[in-house]
């Protein structure tokens, strides 16, 4: 006992960061001194007594549960509706609207559902995203339901209702505030990320692999302090805060006058703050950086790289053979919608440029700069709108992600194309890699 007290003084009292430990640890227990109690059981045993415990080491211990049956006490607020919708910032968007945006007075009343809602869907996300967001913080505890008493089992089970009110749990204010941005927390809620492009992915993939390797050849690594540094100095934090940097520029307003409203205008300073000081993991990465300031330039980015079609290694626009533009093309445009051939070849010829999907501006710039003359040029409304028609999204040789954000629903090819593009074209298709 005596041993175990001279630990925990050490740690809690002595340390040059006890204070943010105990913040940490008082918040995840929301104050509930039993909680409290198995918190500190559960880091000492992690971490043990051998090295101080850092802030990092705490937050490593409290997101990351090798036993998958048990959740974690810091639940990941990057991770989107249903592990699959490309919404990574509704969450936080909400935290830092109960947290930033709403008076005192409002705060002990709590905000309704129908409020928040009427909030989050300024930036798209859909009405159910937005409900189903919500009762999962409730369930992680980084949401108060003020109709529910905050130490309960109701809290497990609980499901949203229009009758209920809401207001930032401490737990949820401390992980906007000193959890969410750190290096660890980005590293170790990146492992159930879902991703949507290739690119990051299979970056990350291959990070993470090195990574395990090197934990587990190298015999020198004794203790969890070691291997969080080894975390915390990969390219993992870095492929990280490039991937959703560039997602936050996916969901960001497209329309100017709503940052005029006061609601918006202080969620939005809190979160481009927060993507902001992902900037300390990226560094000076100059292509990244150049990517970003192009996006911005247009308020709203639809692609992770830099969406020019050159050779990477010569630099040079790729040509496209004459064989992506079928012989029968415009007899084929003639017979019926014009737009859903001139899609289908839009889409062969940016998979053969390396994008596995595109979105409808990005089908539209295909056309006009492969396809069609200087004469025939379309416009992105025309392609939307035929995107959106019945007989194109009856087409086998289409993949349509309707789970996505609203703004940039994706189209990619079906493994069936090359029987269809035989059976519309009536030419042999294209040889490309899907």
């Amino acid at each position: 006992m005596n041993f175990y007290a001279d630990v925990l003084r050490k740690n809690l009292q002595l340390s040059n960061e006890s204070m943010p430990i105990l913040e940490i640890l008082s918040s995840v227990s929301w104050h509930n001194i039993r909680n409290f109690y198995q918190l500190i059981k559960h880091v000492h045993y992690q971490l043990g007594n051998e090295s101080a415990w850092r802030k990092k080491d705490v937050i490593s211990t409290l997101t990351y549960h090798p036993d998958h049956t048990e959740k974690a006490y810091i639940p990941n607020v990057y991770l989107p509706y249903q592990n699959v919708n490309q919404c990574y910032f509704l969450k936080l968007r909400i935290l830092y609207f109960l947290n930033d945006a709403v008076s005192p007075g409002e705060i002990a009343k709590g905000i309704s559902l129908e409020r928040i809602i009427r909030f989050a869907s300024l930036y798209g996300y859909k009405k159910d995203w937005i409900s189903k967001a919500i009762e999962s913080s409730v369930k992680e505890r980084i949401i108060e339901c003020i109709e529910l008493p905050s130490d309960s089992d109701f809290n497990i089970e609980y499901t949203v209702s229009s009758a209920h009110t809401f207001r930032i749990s401490p737990l949820g204010t401390c992980l906007i505030l000193d959890i969410c941005h750190t290096s660890i927390y980005l590293s170790l809620t990146s492992l159930y990320l879902p991703f949507h492009e290739k690119k990051p992915y299979n970056e990350a993939k291959q990070e993470l692999a090195r990574l395990i390797n090197a934990i587990y050849n190298d015999k020198s690594i004794n203790t969890n302090h070691e291997i969080i540094d080894l975390v915390e100095e990969s390219q993992i934090p870095v492929i990280i805060s490039k991937y959703l940097s560039s997602e936050y520029l996916r969901e960001k307003l497209t329309l100017s006058l709503l940052r005029t409203q006061t609601d918006v205008l202080l969620t939005e300073k809190s979160i481009s703050r927060l993507v902001a000081s992902f900037s300390r993991n990226i560094g000076n990465n100059d292509e990244f950086i150049a990517n970003r300031a192009k996006s911005d330039h247009g308020n709203l980015s639809f692609d992770f790289g830099d969406g020019i079609e050159k050779d990477s290694a010569s630099g040079e626009e790729i040509e496209i053979p004459s064989s992506f533009k079928p012989l029968s093309l415009e007899s084929i445009m003639s017979c019926g919608s014009e737009y859903i051939p001139l899609i289908f070849v839009a889409l062969v010829i940016r998979s053969y440029l390396g994008f596995e999907t595109s979105i409808g501006t990005q089908i539209t710039e295909t056309i006009n700069d492969h396809i069609v003359n200087d004469d025939n040029k379309k416009y992105t409304n025309n392609v939307s709108r035929a995107l959106r028609s019945n007989s194109l999204i009856k087409q086998k040789w289409l993949l349509i992600r309707t789970d996505l954000h609203p703004k940039f629903r994706k189209f990619s090819l079906s493994s069936t194309w090359q029987s269809e593009w035989i059976e519309i074209f009536g030419e042999e298709p294209p040889e490309i890699e899907i």
